[in-house]
């Protein structure tokens, strides 16, 4: 019987399928949709709409509400946010999954990275949201396309969640993956897994926070001695982050953004730096946020200044509980069966599927394509993995609808 599951499946998406997968990919990559390219989120929504509408019993796009972010200089203002796109397909079923991801990117509409290559002799593509996570919205559309031609489909219902704002923390879409959260019982989440096949197994909390040192102006030449450097302060937090936190286990902390606008011949009264800090567990983050305060009050007294310090983690490690575990055993059993490579790794990097595992919802996590270099311009993917990826879910529903998977070991109770 397993045999003729793979062969089913197999015979639905062959590899020659792989041809035409790439060009619905490029399609999807070359269309900007950067977390602040709202023309280009419509666009790219729009489209995600013509083609995953077919799939589902209902299709709805659901406007988010803007929520405050800094600019470049530290200021606050009001981010616009795009639309969510939700379908939705037998939500009665006795078996209920979420299928979570993101459509927007890293790459804004001035970025130079807008179209697609193929690469590395035919084995590879080269292009802005190959691998995150554009490609893993194809292998999600493709393994339920299968699916719903699959004879013992109706024990599952299915919801899909995807979100135009994953890349600047998801601060719009929060309530929806939550109440999402609650009525399904578990999850799967298509970020790229690695070049080689690793699928993730715990993810690093992250945050984004921001530094505003408030010091005292002078002249640079007659009345230095009686200006309070904002600028040196700032550097001083920025050296004593680094000598405190580089050797700490389980943290990361990245100074992203740095900013004073003043003469060169005055004292600056105001340096602005934000971060993006990440760290293992809820422990190390409570250190680490004793540490900070500590040093923060150290720099005020030996400068003279006053710092704020704002921000916050918003989303939070990825702990797997045993609920997790059996999710991945049933998934590695899948991989075996169909002979693809694969292990398990811990990342830094942060994703929906934390917050939905801090909401109480099991799920597997970076089951997309196999791809590298994210945020960066040179981000690809391995080809062979489109098809791979879409027989890999297919596989993991299919068992879960005929009940060879006891999907009650692992799902939400």
């Amino acid at each position: 019987m397993a045999c003729q599951t793979l062969d089913w499946i197999r015979g639905q998406l062959p590899a020659s399928a792989g041809e035409r997968l790439m060009g619905t990919l490029i399609d999807w990559c070359e269309i900007n949709s950067g977390s602040q390219n709202l023309s280009g989120l419509a666009r790219m929504h729009d489209r995600l709409k013509i083609d995953f509408a077919p799939l589902g019993d209902t299709c709805e796009s659901i406007p988010l509400q803007p929520c405050q972010k800094y600019d470049e200089s530290g200021e606050p203002f009001d981010q616009e946010l795009g639309a969510v796109l939700r379908l939705r397909c037998r939500p009665t079923a006795p078996i209920q999954i979420l299928f979570s991801g993101h459509y927007d990117t890293v790459y804004g509409a001035s970025h130079p990275f807008q179209k697609c290559e193929v690469i590395n002799g035919g084995k590879a593509l080269r292009g802005p949201g190959t691998a995150d996570m554009k490609g893993g919205l194809l292998v999600m559309h493709e393994a339920l396309r299968l699916f719903e031609s699959f004879p013992g489909k109706e024990t599952v219902g299915w919801e899909i969640l995807l979100n135009p704002e994953e890349e600047i923390g998801t601060p719009g879409a929060r309530d929806l993956l939550r109440e999402a959260a609650a009525r399904h019982h578990f999850g799967l989440v298509f970020e790229p897994s690695t070049m080689k096949g690793a699928l993730v197994h715990r993810r690093l909390g992250t945050g984004f926070f921001r530094a505003v040192v408030h010091g005292k102006t002078a002249h640079a030449g007659r009345d230095v001695s009686e200006g309070r450097n904002a600028i040196e302060a700032l550097s001083a937090v920025i050296v004593a982050f680094r000598q405190r936190f580089r050797s700490m286990p389980g943290v990361i902390v990245n100074v992203a953004r740095i900013h004073s606008a003043f003469p060169l011949n005055a004292v600056p009264d105001r340096a602005v730096a934000q971060f993006n800090i990440r760290a293992a567990d809820d422990a190390t983050i409570a250190t680490l946020d004793l540490e900070v305060q500590q040093i923060l009050r150290e720099t005020e007294a030996e400068y003279e200044v006053k710092i704020e310090w704002d921000g916050g983690f918003d989303r939070p490690p990825r702990t797997p509980d045993s609920r997790v575990g059996a999710m991945e055993n049933a998934m590695e059993s899948c991989l075996r069966d169909l002979d693809q490579p694969f292990s398990w790794r811990d990342t830094g990097g942060g994703t929906d599927g934390s917050l939905l595992l801090s909401y109480g919802l099991p799920n597997l996590d970076s089951l997309g394509v196999r791809g590298d270099f994210l945020h960066s311009d040179q981000e690809s993917i391995d080809l062979d993995s489109l098809v791979e990826r879409v027989h890999l879910t297919t596989l993991f529903l299919t068992r879960i609808a005929k009940g060879e998977i006891e999907f009650h070991t692992f799902s939400r109770s």
